[in-house]
């Protein structure tokens, strides 16, 4: 899905209707006039089926892919891949997820009660006339995964680590947080807005402001002074935070 490009509630609900089953659609002249102009296309096209693997390389290559003897893994800072036996890995990400400095461990799955308590919200704030039926309808969950869990491994460093990283791609709270990430797209680029003013106003030579003496306590970045604070909270209503 494309849900992360979306800018407005609209595609929002586009992107996650419900796609139609290409089996399901009928004939049409139309359709079948596309395929055989595809057909055509294919015919015409040249392939170099020459490959760039020697015959050992590529039985070499298919021994791994069918017997997995290691785990290809990504480095941090995308540095490249690293080479780890599976003992290894397991132990290394296990001994991370056993860690309670970083993870309690719990008796049972909650993944049943977390959808449970969320969809009651949800039923809640529609029943409040806080959010639309047809809103409720996309948010509700009925399926979804925990997230998962895999390690890079800090080869730029001199002592070994590892980063773990959890995704939570496809799961339970996906269409939430995209919807809360639409949501408070128009306040970022507010906040990248303002922050440009205040950048440009610093540029500025002639504004004949003084600076803070101490904007840090104030709540400000060091470059901001009196004028600008005034041109942002008169513009855009905002306040300073302590």
């Amino acid at each position: 899905m494309k849900i992360n490009n979306c800018d407005s509630l609209d595609c929002f609900f586009k992107e996650t209707r419900n796609k139609i089953d290409p089996n399901s659609i009928p004939l049409q002249k139309e359709t079948i006039e596309f395929k055989f102009e595809l057909y055509k296309n294919l015919l015409n096209l040249k392939y170099d089926l020459n490959f760039n693997l020697n015959k050992e390389q590529f039985s070499a290559l298919n021994k791994y892919v069918k017997e997995k003897p290691f785990k290809v893994v990504e480095c941090d800072k995308n540095i490249g891949i690293g080479l780890i036996s599976h003992e290894n890995y397991n132990k290394l990400a296990i001994d991370h997820l056993n860690n309670p400095e970083f993870y309690l461990k719990i008796a049972n799955d909650p993944l049943n009660d977390v959808k449970e308590f969320i969809n009651n919200v949800l039923r809640e704030l529609c029943y409040r006339k806080d959010i639309s039926k047809s809103l409720l309808k996309k948010l509700l969950i009925d399926n979804g995964q925990l997230g998962n869990f895999r390690v890079l491994t800090k080869l730029h460093k001199k002592k070994f680590g590892i980063r773990p990283i959890i995704s939570y791609k496809n799961s339970i709270l996906s269409n939430l947080c995209f919807l809360i990430d639409l949501l408070l797209q128009p306040w970022k680029d507010l906040a990248i807005q303002i922050a440009q003013q205040v950048i440009n106003a610093n540029n500025d030579e002639t504004n004949g402001c003084d600076h803070y003496n101490n904007p840090r306590k104030e709540g400000y970045p060091p470059w901001t002074n009196n004028c600008e604070i005034r041109e942002i909270i008169g513009s855009h209503q905002f306040y300073k935070s302590y």
